[in-house]
């Protein structure tokens, strides 16, 4: 089954390939230090980490459109920036939360090292000190992480030690920099850093289960207690000031669905058989899902009708259901409301364009992956997809072009120049549109480099 919920785990695939699809993204080389089967790509997830994000960012001044957020499958609570802007949360972490505005303040921090651009100036510190390259990636290539992992990736020994401990150090400043600007952003947007403080206190108690805490100045963090006490008091200055909440039902709309991909059934069912509400019903519906009771799944889905927020995610798995089913049509009625209603997020609208082919529909594939394609112009999968729909509407020259430019983000050279020459000989004369995109593809720097 096609779903845009998707946990790429190899020793998983045999029990979901009824309910998720492998989405087989090639990302930019910023990414490519995680292996691509711990990658969990679900619409509402991350619509709803981007949803939270986007206030925080535009306060940071930073455009909404330039981060990416996504979700890599661990028990570990962790979270991290990239070089590119690319934050990722580990599953783990929003699984322990027990509060949406923990995960908030998490978001808020992470967003706090792109606005200090300390991902920046961690890598030219750390080169002006000549200190190898395996140190950037211990200390997260740039902005290390929040969470239990603190205490592993410092541990550093040999040599380097002065050269290390400087580093380390810099990074401490940079770790209470985006703290300090992560309760700037949250107050801007009416938030209290109550859930950053929150969740510092469980960080505290993670650091208590070491036999044997390293010292301060072996941490790339400050210690949990000295953040913690940063926060109250800035939570003192908030006192007499009205706060907003995000909705507690989404967030636990979005624990059911992580702990349905991530832990097993038996779990999800000791957990939530003797449970009545929204969210205990989702996650065994997921749960039948995962095991290929399609029926039993749909039948948990129409139990219940999620609020406005879960509508469209709500929606979008009906149709892959259904889609399961060999009910084409009936999922193509679902996916178009969901897509409708979320407009603006890309998963949606590749289920509906992948169920577009399938109905050979081909117009309303391409205008949608079209669609994708422009928001996510790394994703590989899209224009594979744009291929196959240009193929069999009979347009050879946009078919290959687009298996041209999904080699190219594969980095597959010989791929990319066969498509390049099959497209070129199918290239109209005079066309001056054409002509300017084989220009564009021949000018990658794939094609330049030696096999």
């Amino acid at each position: 089954m096609q779903l845009s919920s998707m946990c790429v785990n190899i020793e998983r695939m045999k029990k979901i390939t009824t309910f998720l699809f492998t989405l087989c993204l090639m990302w930019g080389s910023a990414i490519k230090p995680l292996k691509a089967e711990t990658l969990l790509f679900d619409a509402e997830v991350m619509a709803w980490l981007s949803d939270m994000a986007k206030p925080l960012l535009q306060h940071a001044h930073i455009d909404p459109k330039d981060v990416n957020i996504y979700v890599i499958q661990s028990n570990e609570v962790n979270a991290f920036v990239t070089p590119s802007k690319d934050i990722f949360f580990y599953s783990g972490l929003i699984l322990k939360a027990e509060k949406a505005e923990e995960v908030q303040g998490v978001l808020a921090h992470e967003i706090g090292h792109i606005k200090g651009q300390h991902y920046l100036k961690n890598l030219a510190h750390a080169n002006s000190h000549k200190v190898p390259i395996v140190l950037g990636a211990l200390l997260g290539v740039g902005a290390a992480a929040l969470g239990s992992g603190e205490a592993a990736t410092a541990l550093l020994s040999g040599g380097l030690a002065g050269t290390q401990d400087s580093v380390l150090r810099h990074s401490r400043t940079h770790e209470k920099q985006a703290d300090n600007i992560a309760a700037d952003l949250l107050n801007k947007e009416g938030f209290s850093v109550a859930g950053l403080t929150s969740f510092f206190s469980k960080l505290q108690t993670s650091h208590l289960l070491y036999s044997k805490t390293p010292p301060a100045w072996l941490l790339t963090h400050p210690l949990p207690k000295q953040r913690i006490a940063a926060m109250e008091s800035k939570l003192q200055a908030e006192q007499n000031l009205p706060q907003k909440a995000l909705n507690p039902l989404v967030f636990q709309r979005i624990k059911a669905k992580l702990e349905a991909f991530t832990k097993s059934s038996g779990y999800i069912l000791r957990k939530y058989s003797y449970q009545d509400h929204e969210a205990a019903q989702y996650a065994l519906a997921l749960s039948h899902a995962l095991e290929g009771k399609i029926e039993s799944s749909i039948q948990k889905l129409n139990n219940f009708s999620p609020d406005s927020y879960g509508k469209p995610f709500h929606l979008q798995a009906l149709g892959m259901l259904y889609q399961d089913l060999s009910q084409h049509q009936k999922a193509q009625d679902y996916f178009n409301q969901a897509v409708e209603l979320r407009p603006d997020l890309p998963l949606l609208r590749l289920s509906k364009a992948r169920n577009s082919i399938i109905l050979q529909d081909f117009g309303q594939a391409i205008e949608d992956l079209t669609i994708v394609s422009h928001s996510q112009p790394q994703w590989s999968s899209v224009f594979k997809q744009l291929g196959i729909a240009y193929g069999k509407q009979g347009n050879l020259f946009e078919s290959h072009y687009n298996l041209a430019k999904e080699a190219l983000l594969k980095k597959a050279k010989q791929d990319a120049e066969i498509h390049i020459q099959i497209a070129e000989s199918h290239m109209e004369e005079s066309n001056s549109k054409h002509q300017q995109k084989i220009k564009e593809l021949k000018q990658s720097p794939i094609l330049e480099k030696k096999t």
